[in-house]
């Protein structure tokens, strides 16, 4: 059986900021591989469906993505309309999930960035950007449980004022639990992942995915458009 490498993308091609833009771009090589791959291998590692017309139905959070490797493309169908996406780091990192998943199951066992084995990893220029998460829904947990049900998230009991799991990718899931601020404590927010993440995965994208599905959950409508 062919071993699967851990996915690997440039993280210095990614700003801190993560906001989509010209500096962030789909390695053609990337492209190349998913062309080269057999779409139906594909399909059956990263639980999407193959199209008659050669595209890839994946689940991405709530909505339906069409991804044809052929034309290296990606389309959101959303609103009963099919949307090109011009999100260059939601492209990157759907494009690599497709390339790198392998059969591991999820484990349904929840990991937090200490627990990786590349915790070492999430430190200086990679620790995760919460700063405009909190900004945002620190205060209004109700708010954040609004977005998160919109984009597909399931609630989850926990000792937080607002515990949701997503989905990114079928087999993928990020769990968000937020603790609201008050006098005495600042709000706070822990990012844990299914321990199968790395499985799959490499540390950057990771991080990379982390970014991008914080800032979905930031500007939620349109979602997929910029």
């Amino acid at each position: 059986m062919q071993q699967h490498r851990l996915a690997e993308i440039n993280t210095k091609a990614i700003p801190k900021t993560l906001s989509a833009g010209d500096r962030i771009v789909v390695p053609s090589e990337h492209w190349d591989n998913l062309q080269k791959r057999d779409p139906a291998e594909i399909c059956n590692l990263a639980l999407a469906q193959l199209e008659t017309t050669g595209d890839i139905r994946l689940r991405v959070l709530n909505t339906d993505f069409l991804i044809h490797p052929q034309n290296r493309s990606i389309r959101a169908m959303a609103r009963e309309r099919s949307i090109l996406i011009r999100d260059p780091l939601l492209e990157l990192i759907t494009v690599v999930y497709l390339i790198y998943i392998t059969s591991a199951p999820l484990r349904h066992e929840r990991a937090g960035l200490k627990d990786l084995k590349s915790a070492h990893f999430f430190q200086g220029p990679h620790e995760l950007e919460t700063g405009s998460f909190l900004e945002r829904y620190g205060n209004d947990a109700a708010g954040f449980r609004k977005v998160a049900g919109q984009l597909g998230g399931r609630f989850i009991s926990s000792t937080a004022d607002a515990g949701v799991v997503f989905s990114p990718f079928p087999k993928v899931l990020l769990y968000y639990l937020l603790w609201e601020g008050d006098e005495e404590f600042k709000p706070r927010l822990s990012v844990l992942f299914d321990r199968s993440i790395e499985d799959h995965f490499a540390a950057d994208f990771i991080w990379a995915l982390v970014g991008c599905v914080t800032r979905i959950l930031l500007n939620p409508s349109p979602p997929f458009e910029r």
